[in-house]
């Protein structure tokens, strides 16, 4: 009977109002720790195990242009003569070359139309910088010049293989949504253990296959960790400055048009209100990830519901069951 009471509270226009001068700190937590962080678990678990899913189907949008290595020709297979040529393989997730020689490079260059009809040129270039035994300096190969032999009208891509870590980097002039053009991209190779060791072999006979096997190993790591930011930082929008927004919108609207007069009170009934939406949400998220959008209209709705229901009530608040701070 007191659970049933206790819930009784989320869904009650009056017993919710009995506490509309609680203290704001239990208010806050409801927002910040329950809503900011929980409601967004169940989309980035999702995301985790279909992520390399999610991008090829939305690769056309992907954060990271993906799309260009996926539609490598399949007649070309210059990452393995590459590879081979200097001997190259990753061991317990050190990538090392028997025949290694300073900053050995390659390109791989073909052409493709894009969505206006416009025949553009993609370079890929690969380099291999790994520091030899003998040496005592640490010299890296200036990624500035990587492009210096390259048309600068031309989409340039760019992979260098170091001793321990992947670095991938977009081009000057793709615009990538929410992540700044020309950006670099680092991924230790013991982090791109996706479905086994990272492995130049498991690139598979040409470009293509080596393109869609570095695309899935990036997806399982920077793609997923930047969508997981996302993801967290809507959470938090949603749960913590929504309910700001529309609490004060209420506030001045209603403020004297009914039992609730203060800001602090609309607060408190705004965050007793979003406890159903978010594990509303929270339930339905884990087979439907996008339901996530849908928090603020619902939340929205219940809240200025329950205002409406509590401030146009015709029974009297008992104040002696209120909560202060």
């Amino acid at each position: 009977m007191k659970i049933l009471n206790f819930l009784k509270i989320f869904i009650s226009p009056l017993k919710m109002a009995r506490y509309r001068n609680m203290s704001l700190l239990i208010s806050i937590c409801i927002f910040a720790l329950f809503g900011g962080n929980i409601i967004a678990i169940p989309s980035t678990v999702y995301y985790k195990n279909h992520i390399y899913e999610y991008m090829q189907d939305n690769e056309q949008n992907s954060l990271l242009d993906f799309h260009i290595l996926m539609n490598i020709p399949e007649e070309n297979n210059t990452f393995q003569t590459f590879f081979t040529e200097w001997n190259c393989a990753v061991t317990n997730n050190v990538f090392s070359c028997n025949n290694y020689n300073e900053h050995p490079m390659s390109l791989i260059t073909f052409t493709k139309e894009n969505s206006n009809n416009e025949i553009i040129t993609y370079n890929i270039k690969l380099i291999i910088d790994i520091l030899p035994e003998s040496e005592e300096v640490d010299v890296r190969f200036p990624i500035s010049d990587a492009f210096i032999d390259l048309p600068e009208g031309e989409q340039n891509y760019l992979f260098v293989f170091y001793e321990n870590k992947l670095l991938y980097k977009i081009p000057k002039s793709v615009p990538v949504g929410t992540v700044r053009s020309n950006t670099e991209f680092e991924i230790l190779y013991e982090r791109a253990n996706g479905d086994g060791d990272f492995s130049l072999a498991a690139m598979g006979e040409n470009s293509n296959t080596a393109g869609i096997y570095l695309s899935r190993r990036l997806a399982e790591t920077v793609y997923y960790e930047l969508l997981k930011l996302n993801l967290t930082f809507m959470g938090f929008v949603y749960c913590f400055f929504w309910p700001l927004i529309l609490t004060l919108i209420l506030w001045i609207l209603f403020k004297k048009a009914g039992k609730l007069e203060t800001y602090k009170e609309f607060y408190n009934i705004a965050a007793l209100t979003s406890i159903i939406p978010i594990l509303l949400i929270f339930a339905v998220t884990w087979f439907i990830p996008t339901a996530l959008d849908l928090f603020i209209p619902i939340y929205s709705f219940y809240t200025m519901f329950m205002i409406y229901k509590i401030n146009n009530s015709s029974t009297s608040i008992n104040d002696s069951m209120l909560i202060s701070p």
